[in-house]
């Protein structure tokens, strides 16, 4: 049976995530701010250089803990109806484009066969993921996508106060909908988990193993 490590994945998405984040800053920063003074203006290409490297493995780390994260859901209910193989869930998540539609549809898709899978297997209804979570993923994603789209829209477009004051709320508000959706990630991480853990202990006839529950 597959097994997730909690620790693992939140602190592999929580720890890049945050290591992406203050690089962006450090990058943004010194570009700002790079001397004039031809000789300091080389060590600081340099460095900025150095950290658009780092900021690349740490995206191509966080690539792989994903595909691993994508892959091991999947192969937890493969064979009970899934319409999604572990490989081909991998696969979408690696296209270009595609990836960025398979991002809204993963999530319902994987809770509801999930689901389907432990009714058939388990008459302990606290076994079943929660599907609100699921949905609220995607939906938090289109208003950061939307929101920020509109934002950027505004911002090129010729210059007016107008246009300025629309850009401004749009901004603000997809922002908090990206912390939103990375929070709410996390806890489906963590459901996840927790989920595909429980599996070995529910039966092919129903119910759930006594030492499961006792544990």
């Amino acid at each position: 049976m597959t097994r997730m490590s909690k620790a693992f994945y939140l602190g592999s998405f929580i720890g890049a995530s945050a290591l992406i984040l203050f690089l962006a800053i450090i990058v943004g920063v010194m570009a700002a701010f790079v001397p004039n003074v031809e000789n300091m203006k080389v060590h600081a290409v340099a460095g900025l250089i150095f950290f658009v490297i780092l900021c690349i493995a740490v995206g191509i780390y966080l690539i792989v803990v994903t595909a691993m994260f994508f892959y091991k859901m999947w192969d937890a209910i493969r064979g009970e109806g899934a319409p999604i193989s572990p490989a081909l869930a991998v696969a979408l998540l690696l296209i270009p484009i595609v990836n960025l539609i398979w991002a809204f549809l993963i999530y319902p898709l994987y809770v509801k066969h999930y689901n389907e899978y432990i009714k058939r297997r388990a008459a302990d209804v606290g076994a079943l993921l929660p599907a609100g979570v699921f949905y609220a993923y995607p939906a938090l994603l289109g208003v950061y996508v939307v929101c920020t789209a509109i934002a950027q829209v505004a911002q090129v477009a010729p210059e007016s106060a107008l246009l300025l004051i629309v850009a401004l709320p749009f901004s603000i508000i997809g922002m908090i909908a990206s912390f939103a959706s990375f929070v709410v990630f996390l806890v489906i991480v963590s459901k996840v988990c927790d989920a595909v853990n429980i599996l070995p202990y529910t039966t092919e006839r129903g119910g759930m193993v006594r030492s499961a529950r006792n544990g």
